[in-house]
């Protein structure tokens, strides 16, 4: 599965992209506004992100993401 997810990852959100860097922006931006608990700001960023078809999944080592696989119901 997770060869699947990076596959994707890459040709959905290529190296160098405009796509790959608003992700980037977007998430480093959600994690200020988390740091800062801007929890508001914080969820709008990340209904965003999955607006652009971008799974966020926050852990003990910070903030991962992945391409939205599956469409929501």
């Amino acid at each position: 599965v997770e060869a699947i997810v990076e596959s994707a990852r890459q040709r959905l959100f290529p190296t160098g992209s405009e796509r790959l860097a608003w992700v980037e922006s977007a998430i480093a931006q959600r994690e200020a506004a988390r740091a800062a608990k801007n929890w508001t700001q914080a969820d709008a960023l990340r209904d965003a992100l999955l607006g652009g078809g971008v799974e966020l999944r926050d852990g003990r080592e910070g903030t991962t993401w992945r391409p939205q696989l599956s469409a929501s119901p």
